[in-house]
């Protein structure tokens, strides 16, 4: 009866004082696990924020980039439509004046 009471005592001890050092040990290792997880949850987010914001500047500069070629095509087109039209009422003004009637 003695010897019972003495493992109930032993094993009732090792409950009460080896259950929680294990799980402390578990739990510090799933904490280093998780800020690991932390860690690498912040650097995918921090990297996609790059990646959004490289691609907005990249789509705001091929617009511009086609904003300003369709302007200065339209310049170009305008400017060559008023020299030819120039061109054509001189030609017809020297016309007009070197006719002999």
């Amino acid at each position: 009866m003695k010897n019972q009471w003495l493992a109930g005592m032993l094993l009732g001890s090792v409950m009460a004082f080896g259950l929680p050092l294990a799980s402390a040990q578990n739990t510090a290792g799933q904490d280093m696990r998780n800020a690991g997880n932390d860690t690498k949850g912040a650097a995918q987010n921090a990297g996609h924020g790059i990646e959004r914001g490289t691609e907005k500047g990249w789509n705001a500069t091929k617009h511009g980039t086609e904003k300003g070629w369709h302007k200065t095509t339209h310049g170009v087109k305008k400017g060559v439509h008023a020299g030819a039209h120039k061109t054509d009422q001189g030609a017809r003004k020297v016309e007009n004046s070197t006719d002999p009637h």
